[in-house]
């Protein structure tokens, strides 16, 4: 029974951090991937991948903040992975407007309904080479590879501790500098058990 929960608990971290890749990555976040696609994507993916994982050198946690705390560890690791793909349509675009400013074009704009913006005049036709040049070469089965590799480098729970110091110093810093006391009990009780999360 215990060995349930844990690959129950392993298999939503897992679907986690495929929800962040969704949420950010070009062509897989656009409203055009139907929402339920989106989750059967998801589903799917993290059904194939967790029986892949190595076994894990601790337990996962039981408590819903630590838990929670790893899982948007999880989730920030999906989306920078999907993020650093959106960096590469944005300066596509951006170099499309520098064109349209050169070329005389830099009043025209027209509606992107993959980013439900309005986008200049060349920036729009090498977004839509771009993500058809990325279909023809299954870069979206290569961002998804990125994030199944992403295990090997990262484990499950592995962004976690960095995301609870980031928090220490974020807790501290309000307490100090804006609550003009040291924490109180009860900042102290929640601050302790945060801490002791693994």
């Amino acid at each position: 029974m215990i060995a349930e929960i844990e690959i129950l608990k392993l298999f939503v971290l897992v679907m986690i951090r495929f929800s962040g890749l969704i949420l950010t990555a070009p062509i897989l976040s656009s409203n055009n991937f139907p929402i339920m696609g989106k989750i059967g994507l998801i589903g799917m993916a993290a059904y194939v991948v967790t029986p892949t994982l190595p076994a894990l050198n601790y337990p996962l946690p039981a408590e819903a903040l630590p838990f929670a705390v790893m899982g948007a560890g999880e989730l920030l690791i999906g989306m920078i992975i999907g993020l650093l793909m959106q960096l590469v349509f944005a300066a596509i675009q951006i170099a499309g407007q520098v064109m349209d400013m050169q070329s005389g074009f830099g009043l025209i704009n027209v509606f992107n309904p993959a980013l439900e913006t309005q986008v200049p005049l060349f920036g729009f036709i090498f977004f839509i080479l771009t993500v058809l040049y990325l279909l023809a070469v299954s870069g979206h089965h290569l961002i998804i590879l990125a994030l199944v590799s992403s295990f090997q480098r990262v484990p499950v729970g592995g962004f976690a501790p960095l995301l609870r110091l980031v928090f220490v110093v974020v807790f501290r810093f309000v307490c100090k500098n804006f609550s003009g006391t040291k924490p109180g009990l009860r900042q102290k009780h929640f601050f302790n058990s945060f801490q002791g999360a693994h």
